[in-house]
C-alpha cells in the first residue's frame, strides 16, 4: 500500500495544471481559438497476471472569460480486466482535453490522465514476461489571430515497470508530443526507452502519432513487477490582454478526480 501511494501521489502532481499567463497589450479585435488532444493505449497478450489491479483517472479544467467566450472539457477512462488466461487480460485507456475560445481576454485549459497498475507480477527464475503494447496521441490546435491569441495540443503514453522489492525502475519507455496553433510541432516523437525490453515502432503525420510494439524480458531470478502505464492530454486557448484574467484563473476551475481498486474476477 505504501509504495501504491507514493505512485498516485507523483501522478496527481503531474495532473496538477501549472498556469502560466503571458500579458500583451494589443488593439481590441475577435479572436477564435481551438484545441484538442487525445491520447489511448491498450495493453494485452499477456504472458502473467498481476495478483492486484488498480486504475486511477483525473481531470482538470478552467475556463476564464473577461471580454469572449471559452469552454474547456476534459475526461479520462481506464479499464484494467484479468482472465484465468493471461493472454486475454488487458488494460485500456483514454484521455481526452479540448478548449474553445472567442473574444479579446480569455482563458480555456483542460487536462487529463488515465491510469493502469498492475502490481506483483510473480516472474519465476528463467521465465519471460511478455505483453503487447499500442498507443495514440491525436493533436489539433488552430489560431486565428496570431497576434492576440495562442492555442496548444499536447499528449504523453508512459509504460514503467519496478522492481517491488527494491523499488528500482527496471524498464521505461515514453513517447510524447505537442504542437501549437501557430504551424508549430515536434519533429516525429523519439521514443525514450530504457532497455531493448521495449521494441516499439512509431510512426506519424501531420498531429496524429501511433506506436506499436511488445515488452519482452526474460529474469535470471525470481521477481515481483509493478507494472505503470499512463497516459495525459493537455489542451490550451488564450486570447490575453493586461487585466485581471490571471486573478480570475485562481478563483475558477474544475477538479474530478477518481481512484479505484479492481478485484481480480477471472472468468
Amino acid at each position: 500500500m505504501k509504495n501504491w501511494m507514493k505512485l498516485v501521489k507523483r501522478c496527481l502532481l503531474f495532473a496538477t495544471p501549472a498556469l502560466a499567463t503571458t500579458m500583451l497589450t494589443t488593439s481590441p479585435s475577435q479572436a477564435a481559438t481551438f484545441a484538442s488532444s487525445e491520447t489511448t493505449y491498450r495493453l494485452d497478450n499477456f504472458s502473467h497476471n498481476p495478483l492486484d489491479i488498480w486504475t486511477i483517472t483525473d481531470a482538470v479544467t478552467d475556463a476564464v472569460s473577461v471580454r469572449g467566450q471559452v469552454s474547456a472539457d476534459a475526461n479520462a477512462n481506464a479499464d484494467f480486466n484479468t482472465f484465468l488466461d493471461p493472454a486475454l487480460s488487458f488494460a485500456s485507456n483514454r484521455a481526452f482535453s479540448t478548449a474553445n475560445g472567442n473574444g479579446n481576454e480569455y482563458l480555456g485549459f483542460g487536462q487529463s490522465f488515465a491510469q493502469s497498475l498492475g502490481f506483483d507480477f510473480l516472474i519465476a527464475a528463467g521465465e519471460t514476461f511478455t505483453f503487447d503494447y499500442s498507443g495514440l496521441l491525436n493533436l489539433v490546435a488552430s489560431v486565428d489571430n496570431q497576434a492576440i491569441e495562442s492555442a496548444s495540443a499536447d499528449g504523453l503514453i508512459e509504460y514503467r515497470l519496478l522492481d517491488n522489492a527494491t523499488g528500482a525502475l527496471v524498464d521505461f519507455f515514453q513517447v510524447a508530443r505537442s504542437i501549437t496553433g501557430v504551424g508549430t510541432q515536434n519533429a516525429v516523437p523519439s521514443p525514450r526507452i530504457a532497455s531493448a525490453a521495449f521494441n516499439p515502432t512509431t510512426t506519424s503525420d501531420s498531429f496524429r502519432t501511433t506506436v506499436n510494439g511488445r515488452y519482452s524480458r526474460t529474469f535470471n531470478n525470481a521477481t515481483s513487477l509493478t507494472l505503470v502505464a499512463f497516459n495525459a492530454s493537455q489542451s490550451t486557448v488564450q486570447a490575453p490582454e493586461p487585466g485581471s484574467i490571471l486573478a480570475l484563473v485562481f478563483c475558477s476551475g474544475t477538479v474530478a478526480v477518481a481512484l479505484k481498486r479492481k478485484e481480480k474476477t477471472p472468468a
